[in-house]
């Protein structure tokens, strides 16, 4: 029986004679084998379709003394993700053990390339542009994995070190004849002037077929005060979808003077001008400019009897504060000679964007506006000057990006690299999971909320003061998303978050008292909204903004105040145009209100005080 064994085993040893040749072609037919299995499973499992792909080249054409350490690289790799979800790369590199495998049995580990060798045959032919290619490609990942912050380092070096163990493999080709640069310059003059045509007419093409020209939005502008302002002679447009599902395509055309509305001329006699001021909601988002309140309302007011010669002008940008609502009036508002400011205040965005102004950032933020942010405020680096001069000048340029989906290629690149500060780019996620359209309506106040809310109430109280300087008579509204006008929706965000609880509406409560201590006028908008029959109609559902009814019934409510309580039709049918607010100056309103100690006249804990909560 031992006889039979040892027998046995002499046949089937490499170096018998019983089948010559038959273990060196088990051998290579196992090294194609895994050559082509490992990367097709990872083409499988793993959406990085490069690397798999090179391997099968690689593989064949070069030297196999150098796989032991590839693969012990691979069991490294294997190593160090045992304690996390092992990527389908990782299992590729294991594969290598099977390549060496496959080589010990053909007894080619050690063996340099024969003359009949496929390998060798490949090396002679393609194995210049095999070393320039391998040296490319290692000195790319050493550079990604050096440079960019995002980069795997780990997989980056093993693969870098793979390459340069790959050139190292392969056998330098014969010499060539003496290189003639001058040939080289003149190829290379050819190869350039062909890609600058060819781009040329890949730019035409795409501005002569296009019917749509991907234009890009000039609306707003950086401004190195206010962060960012309109651009005068701006043009944009607005994509949302109606409540419906109908997608919503509305154009927004600057003025000259800077304003989303008409271009104004001299002061006429006996004309009544007012200024709407506020963010997105005054601007008119997914409006056309006749659906604002501000259209609106100059319309009720010009339709009153008795008749009047009443112009009411937008000053509203979106996402500005009040900070730089105050800048705004100053400088393209009061040149306009007006008569009457109406203050729109959201406190969602404005006390956000109050702290925004020292740097501040709440922990409950809009990732998306963070961003556009600091995109604004890095306008003056180089990388947005490429990118606004390729986003200007070529349509190829804006068609990729939005294929890709991407704010700008340049600035991905910009923020992606590792000793350059992501000025662009915010934080992925907020590090509070509360939405913070409700953050200031939070029962109990953390110390960053209460800076904001300060900085917010002096501001408030500089437009005031701006405002009486000017002459000027000033009237303010408050209002709230979608949610104020729904008490389920306050009970479901109680119940989600019940370790932060919430007081309904409460940002409009302390706002409302807030004004009231300052000696502004207000207008209740939130109770004619909500005496509406279906109040979901009056703001679009995917972004909270008014529809055409929210604008409409904001500007019933702004025509009633001033007709009856404020006394427009009074003072317009004596001829003047001087409003009772406007001979009122600050030091009478101190006197009448308290004069504000901090940020208003009223302590803020006595404000912060709960109101009784409406859903209990």
């Amino acid at each position: 029986m031992a006889q039979k064994c040892q027998a046995i085993r002499r046949m089937l040893s490499p170096k018998s004679a019983a089948f010559p040749g038959f273990w060196p072609r088990i051998g290579k037919f196992l090294h194609v084998l895994v050559s082509l299995s490992v990367p097709i499973q990872c083409l499988i499992l793993s959406d990085n379709m490069l690397a798999p792909l090179l391997y099968v080249p690689l593989s064949l054409a070069a030297g196999a003394w150098f796989l032991p350490l590839l693969s012990l690289a691979g069991l490294l790799s294997f190593a160090c993700a045992l304690d996390v979800p092992i990527r389908p790369m990782d299992t590729f590199m294991i594969g290598q053990a099977a390549t060496v495998l496959a080589l010990l049995m053909s007894g080619r580990l050690t063996a340099s390339p024969t003359l009949d060798d496929v390998r060798w045959r490949l090396l002679h032919r393609y194995g210049r542009p095999l070393r320039v290619f391998l040296f490319v490609a290692a000195t790319i990942l050493l550079s990604h994995a050096a440079l960019f912050q995002d980069a795997d380092v780990l997989f980056d070096v093993v693969w870098s070190g793979t390459l340069f163990g790959f050139l190292w493999a392969v056998p330098w080709p014969p010499p060539v004849a003496r290189v003639n640069w001058r040939d080289q310059g003149i190829n290379l003059a050819v190869l350039a002037a062909s890609l600058l045509v060819s781009a040329a007419g890949l730019e035409w093409a795409t501005r002569l077929l296009l019917t749509d020209p991907l234009k890009p939005s000039d609306v707003y502008a950086p401004d190195p005060e206010f962060i960012f302002t309109l651009q005068p002679g701006g043009e944009g447009e607005v994509t949302l979808l109606d409540n419906d599902g109908t997608p919503l395509r509305r154009e927004v055309r600057i003025s000259s003077q800077g304003l989303r509305d008409r271009e104004y001329g001299p002061k006429r006699d006996g004309e009544f001008r007012i200024i709407v001021l506020g963010d997105s909601y005054t601007m008119g988002h997914g409006l056309y400019p006749e659906e604002t309140y501000a259209m609106c309302l100059e319309s009720l007011l010009n339709a009153s009897e008795p008749p009047m010669d009443c112009t009411v002008i937008n000053c509203g940008i979106g996402g500005y504060a009040p900070w730089q609502e105050k800048g705004f009036l100053e400088k393209r508002g009061f040149p306009l000679d007006p008569d009457l400011v109406i203050l729109q205040l959201f406190p969602s965005n404005d006390v956000a964007g109050s702290y925004s102004r020292i740097g501040g950032q709440l922990p409950a933020f809009d990732p998306c506006w963070e961003s556009r942010l600091r995109l604004m405020r890095s306008q003056s680096q180089w990388t947005m000057r490429v990118e606004r001069w390729l986003q200007g000048h070529s349509n190829v340029y804006r068609a990729l990006e939005n294929i890709a989906g991407s704010r700008g290629f340049i600035i991905d690149l910009a923020d992606a690299l590792r000793f350059r500060p992501a000025t662009t780019k915010a934080k992925a996620t907020s590090p509070s999971r509360r939405n913070p359209n409700q953050e200031v309506c939070l029962v109990n106040w953390y110390p960053q909320l209460r800076e904001a809310w300060e900085l917010f109430a002096r501001d408030v109280r500089a437009i005031r003061d701006t405002c009486a300087g000017h002459g000027v008579g000033l009237i303010a509204f408050v209002h709230g998303d979608p949610i104020s006008l729904d008490p389920e929706g306050w009970r479901e965000l109680n119940r989600k978050h019940p370790e932060t609880p919430y007081e309904m509406n409460k940002d409009i409560r302390i706002t409302r008292e807030l004004l009231a201590d300052l000696g502004i006028p207000q207008v209740d908008v939130i109770e004619r909204l909500s005496k509406y029959p279906r109040p979901q109609d009056l703001y679009f559902n995917h972004d909270g903004h008014f529809t055409p009814a929210g604008a409409g019934l904001v500007a019933e409510s702004l025509q009633e105040f001033l007709m009856t309580e404020y006394g427009l039709t009074r003072h317009l049918a004596s001829g003047s145009t001087q409003l009772e607010s406007r001979e009122m100056d600050s030091e009478s309103q101190f006197a009448t209100h308290g004069h504000p100690g901090s940020a208003s006249g009223k302590q803020l804990d006595t404000l912060l005080t709960p109101a009784e909560n409406p859903l209990e």
